[in-house]
């Protein structure tokens, strides 16, 4: 179903990274069928995720992102939902057991600069601004730990607080 890439397999050494390469085929063909997606396209692999370009059922290309969890990567879900796909790639759904993420398929050959108002300032700047309304100010992201993973949209702080973005 898979080729898993023996440049990937080849820079592992950790025993449980390895188990989770083994286990890659069983997964890939259990997410293929849990969220109904066909593949669409080479493997495409990282340092430490492999990307299956797939199509969902409604015809949407997307990409299934598969990576062994870990305190690296563990709030990339939690991120990529708080951005809710500005300024960075849309998160379709998420198994947070298996750190699998469908997410949506960027394309290449449109670049940033091709969109409207794009300009890497107005961009920049629009972005930083829709991102300080969604999580209310720049002083209240200043409190917060710089070392924390963002909080989900509408969940609570140890005081209470909502945040950082609603």
């Amino acid at each position: 179903m898979i080729d898993v890439p023996d440049a990937s397999v080849a820079t592992h050494q950790d025993a449980i990274v390895r188990a989770w390469i083994a286990d890659l085929p069983s997964l890939v063909a259990e997410f293929l069928d849990r969220w109904e997606l066909r593949p669409d396209g080479p493997t495409r692999h990282g340092v430490a995720s492999l990307v299956l370009l797939v199509v969902r059922a409604d015809g949407v290309p997307a990409a299934l992102k598969f990576q062994p969890v870990n305190d690296e990567n563990v709030g990339e879900p939690v991120g990529l939902r708080v951005w809710r796909g500005d300024g960075a790639v849309r998160l379709l759904d998420h198994d947070p057991d298996t750190g699998t993420m469908l997410l949506e398929r960027l394309d290449a050959d449109r670049p940033l600069s091709s969109m409207a108002d794009a300009s890497p300032t107005r961009s920049t700047t629009s972005t930083a601004r829709s991102t300080l309304t969604r999580c209310g100010s720049a002083s209240s992201l200043s409190r917060s730990s710089s070392t924390a993973a963002p909080a989900a949209p509408g969940s609570t702080d140890r005081s209470g607080n909502v945040g950082p973005c609603r």
